[in-house]
């Protein structure tokens, strides 16, 4: 699928400073460097979000450390290709930058999503610099708490600048720094729905006109459903933008949790999803999820769903399923009523809806 780019509507600078002796910018040599990203589209969460450039600067043995910068009073300027913009001035050296929005440089904040450097360490770009999801500790196991903000980071994708080139800035010389921002993190959704298997296909069973009773009769005999997600990461390195240190995230979700489906705005945020896709599901349970970083590098987060039916029926565990969860992407887990049997499958959004196993495959969505 094709990967649609958001834009930007309003952002600006952050400074940030470091305490280390040889980052100080000093009064000789300076450059003028231009920065450039794209602009996201606003879709109700980016409102007065704010993009920082993260200046990491090398020392004599090529460490890269947090720079202190004087305050940049300019804003970003949007171009005639509605691109951002913004000028810095910089001491001569060699740099790596990072751009970024949707995080608190507060160790202190346990709402967000914080930047961090490696306990007391001077700091290294390659080791100690990360973004650390909220958390506790929970039976010596990290336990991820919600957080709302929208990470976007570069997209280090191949064939682009990325974060880890290094930059040689020389007096006299013009500099330009164009980078593509994504989110960082992928969004976990759920959705409850009766279905039978027709000719070897789950298919929703229609409720009634227009599915108008999809989502109570989703609950008709469910009265509570907890998802506890393994093996989700609490932490991404700035180096790479790999995240590591596993943690878990607990949802306890009852009928109040869930909305009526509507695909048409389901689809308004995703490429390559038509709403024909989703129709059947108007109306269903729905869940929209929280922003959570993606498991470890080529692993995947697993789900262990423990569904809470109405007496006389029996609690039933399914469980561990195996599941990706993908840096700027939703991954629709949709919870299936088998019939009027009570059994219940999950499916990952991915094509076809094909059953086997006791699991489907749907598509997966895209953000930008």
């Amino acid at each position: 699928m094709k990967i649609a780019y958001f834009t930007f509507l309003s952002v600006v600078y952050l400074s940030f400073c470091s305490c280390t002796e040889q980052n100080e910018i000093s009064s000789g040599e300076t450059v003028e460097v231009v920065f450039k990203t794209n602009k996201m589209v606003n879709n109700g969460e980016q409102n007065n979000k704010e993009m920082s450039v993260l200046t990491f600067k090398s020392d004599k043995s090529g460490i890269f450390s947090l720079l202190s910068t004087n305050q940049d009073d300019t804003n970003w300027v949007s171009d005639e290709n509605g691109s951002m913009t913004k000028k810095i001035i910089l001491s001569t050296g060699t740099y790596r930058f990072l751009m970024a929005s949707g995080f608190s440089i507060n160790p202190e904040n346990k709402d967000s999503i914080v930047f961090l450097k490696e306990g007391e360490k001077t700091g290294d770009y390659d080791f100690d610099y990360y973004f650390k999801h909220p958390s506790v500790s929970d039976n010596n196991r990290l336990l991820l708490t919600p957080c709302s903000p929208s990470l976007y980071i570069d997209s280090n994708e191949p064939g682009l600048e990325g974060n880890e080139e290094n930059y040689t800035l020389i007096e006299g010389n013009k500099f330009s720094v164009s980078r593509r921002v994504t989110r960082l993190q992928g969004r976990l959704d759920f959705m409850v729905r009766r279905g039978e298997i027709i000719n070897n296909k789950l298919v929703p069973i229609s409720e009634g006109q227009n599915n108008e009773d999809a989502l109570n009769n989703a609950f008709n005999k469910i009265e509570s459903i907890q998802v506890v997600a393994n093996n989700i990461s609490t932490r991404c390195h700035v180096s790479g933008l790999k995240c590591s240190t596993p943690g878990k995230y607990i949802f306890n979700l009852s009928k109040e949790h869930f909305t009526s489906f509507n695909s048409s705005e389901f689809v308004k945020e995703l490429n390559d999803v038509k709403q024909t896709d989703y129709s059947d599901f108007d109306n269903s349970a729905y869940y929209r999820g929280p922003l959570l970083f993606p498991a470890p590098k080529e692993e995947d987060i697993y789900l262990n769903i423990i569904i809470d039916y109405k007496e006389p029926l029996a609690n039933k565990t399914i469980g561990p399923l195996s599941v990706q969860l993908n840096r700027n992407r939703v991954t629709l887990v949709i919870l299936w009523l088998l019939n009027e049997e009570i059994g219940i499958d999950v499916t990952v959004d991915e094509d076809d809806l094909v059953f086997g196993n006791g699991t489907t495959n749907g598509d997966n969505g895209f953000w930008n």
